[in-house]
């Protein structure tokens, strides 16, 4: 058949709208990526596709051809708008609460690079889910602003002791020309070096000062009660006050006391004064003592079984039980208090020239009395908050920071 030119052109213009048509829709329409098993675009990463956000923006991390690139250091929604701080680059930059270099956006850190922590987190309250949390938006220090504990892999540098991190690229560790999977570099020792490396932190003191007198910081006294108070502040902001009236920086966590213990500087404490504990981490199970991976593995009579999901051993989990309701607890009914002294018997865990008297079962709800542990005379078993009358509060300097 011949086809004269009216038909020609009708045909030429179905044709130039049917390419519009595939122009307008793109790759985020459920179009195939081209792989045979896989619909790029429907949020779903399928077959030999990279990625797949889902949404027609190519400059966001996944490209509309569901490949990973496109991410821009301005204004893609994978990118801090603050500057030139790249974010999924699994670094802490400038602008960023948070940095894991993955495109999930409903774990800890978004992919914009904002915190998905808990709103309660930097409360300066152990909240539900929460590993840590000590009142500051500081992400490189003993807690973390995502109000966990620091570790290896979670894209923040920790270099103060115990961690000494000298790199950490979070998911990208241990590939080629990242981190290494123990978050420290190679020994440069065979390298000379003109200059020398000093450590700052160096002769930096941990500990500052005892507080044992509630009315006058800097008095001597006869100790503080389980329910702290000073200046018109109650709980652990008060005895952020009281160490603070005595210039120091805050009260001393379980960590802080034993670093300072290993660095001979509680040499002076007295031993008829007991000191109660902010214990904010996990410690090890003196009593099971056995490597772990599930909470289950780990059931002690009295204890809460608790599996530490970093150290991989059966732990006694820090809560607020433990810290008699972060020092608002005036009773020993329901809440245990954690205290340390300087004395060596069988009735604690003994570090050093210190016994700790630490809780195996933390849990406070301001109700339940069935996880209170009144036998201050037997390991695991803290005892009530006011039953042994008061205690001093140690306080300790700012963390120092390489």
């Amino acid at each position: 058949m011949k086809l004269n030119s009216m038909a020609w052109l009708g045909i030429a213009g179905l044709f130039t709208g049917f390419t519009a048509l595939a122009t307008a829709c793109g790759t985020s329409d459920n179009t195939s990526n081209g792989s045979g098993d896989g619909i790029c675009g429907n949020a779903i990463v399928e077959g030999e596709e990279q990625c797949d956000d889902g949404n027609s923006d190519d400059g966001d991390g996944c490209t509309n051809a569901c490949t990973k690139g496109g991410a821009t250091t301005s204004s893609g929604s994978n990118s801090m708008a603050s500057g030139g701080s790249t974010c999924g680059n699994s670094k802490l930059d400038p602008g960023e609460e948070c940095d894991d270099g993955n495109d999930v956006d409903t774990d800890t850190c978004k992919n914009n690079c904002t915190s998905n922590a808990s709103k309660t987190c930097g409360n300066n309250m152990l909240d539900a889910g929460e590993e840590c949390d000590d009142g500051n938006k500081v992400a490189d220090d003993n807690c973390t602003n995502l109000c966990t504990n620091p570790k290896c892999g979670d894209g923040i540098i920790q270099p103060q002791a115990p961690y000494g991190e000298d790199c950490d690229d979070g998911i990208n560790n241990e590939t080629a020309g990242k981190c290494p999977k123990d978050c420290k570099n190679p020994s440069t020792s065979s390298t000379t070096s003109t200059t020398a490396t000093v450590d700052p932190c160096m002769g930096k003191k941990i500990f500052n000062s005892v507080v044992s007198n509630a009315t006058n910081p800097a008095m001597t006294g006869a100790g503080i009660s389980s329910k702290w108070s000073y200046s018109g502040l109650e709980g652990l902001p008060a005895g952020t006050a009281m160490c603070e009236a005595v210039g120091a920086d805050h009260v001393c966590t379980y960590e802080e006391v034993v670093k300072a213990e290993q660095a001979g500087e509680l040499a002076a404490l007295s031993p008829t004064m007991s000191y109660w504990l902010h214990r904010t981490t996990s410690v090890p199970n003196p009593v099971l003592n056995k490597a772990c991976t599930a909470d289950n593995e780990c059931a002690s009579p009295g204890t809460l079984p608790y599996c530490d999901p970093v150290l991989k051993v059966c732990a006694y989990k820090a809560g607020a039980g433990g810290r008699c309701n972060d020092w608002t607890y005036p009773t020993g009914h329901i809440s245990d208090g954690e205290y340390f002294r300087v004395v060596n018997d069988a009735k604690g865990i003994v570090k050093g020239s210190l016994t700790y008297y630490i809780d195996g079962d933390t849990f406070y709800d301001g109700v339940s009395q069935d996880h209170l542990c009144n036998q201050s005379n037997k390991v695991g078993c803290a005892g009530g908050c006011a039953s042994a009358g008061n205690r001093a509060i140690l306080c300790c300097n700012p963390v120092c920071k390489k």
